[in-house]
């Protein structure tokens, strides 16, 4: 399924640069602070500082503090993705997405997502495979979908790696491998993803229908 959560933990972002630094995570616990912050923010924002655009957006979008306004919220993220901030690039994405506060654009979701994912952003990463796995908004590319699911499989993504694990196991997009689908499936699995589990056993079965599925319902009850 995609990945609605977006990267915007307030906890996590970096204090706004100026000469009375502005932390994010004081902001999101004390919201009646937030009018000043903005009256901060704003000349900053408005003097391009990526940021700033990004922490303003964000003010925005959650309306924590302040009435939520998506056309702001787009407004600064468009303002802080065109200059490459990560962060606002995959949550305008994933506001076109998800038409939220905007009218639903995938292939706006398509270009935000993808300038995201070729950072790194590992949510941004899974969602673009997930729309070229399932068409969503582009012709259907396995080999889109094979590339970024391992990006974001390889980074740690749960979902990427069930979903990659069944690419390998179905033959979609790649030849059939049985070894790489149980590499996958393991992965998830032994973070408790139950699909992948069922579908690791169904594999062991068609490898070795005694010995494996003895191995691994072993190793399950081990596991416990």
């Amino acid at each position: 399924m995609k990945s609605l959560i977006t990267v915007i933990l307030l906890s996590l972002l970096s204090p706004v640069s100026n000469s009375s630094e502005i932390s994010t995570t004081h902001l999101h616990n004390n919201s009646a602070e937030i009018p000043t912050a903005i009256m901060q923010l704003l000349p900053l924002a408005e003097g391009g500082d990526a940021k700033s655009q990004y922490n303003l957006a964000l003010i925005y979008d959650w309306g924590d503090g302040t009435p939520e306004n998506n056309q702001e919220a787009i407004r600064w993220y468009t303002l802080a993705a065109e200059q490459g901030h990560s962060a606002a690039q995959y949550n305008l994405g994933l506001m076109y997405d998800e038409g939220d506060g905007v009218p639903e654009n995938n292939g706006h979701a398509i270009r935000w997502y993808t300038l995201a994912a070729e950072q790194g952003d590992i949510a941004a990463q899974y969602n673009l495979a997930l729309m070229y796995d399932e068409g969503e908004g582009v012709l259907e590319n396995n080999q889109q979908a094979i590339l970024w699911y391992t990006l974001a499989a390889e980074q740690g993504d749960i979902d990427a790696q069930y979903n990659l694990g069944v690419m390998y196991d179905e033959g979609e997009g790649v030849p059939e491998n049985n070894q790489q689908a149980i590499r996958w499936y393991t992965l998830a699995a032994e973070r408790g993803d139950k699909n992948a589990q069922d579908r690791l056993y169904l594999v062991y079965a068609e490898e070795d229908p005694i010995g494996q599925i003895l191995e691994f319902l072993l190793d399950r009850l081990l596991s416990f």
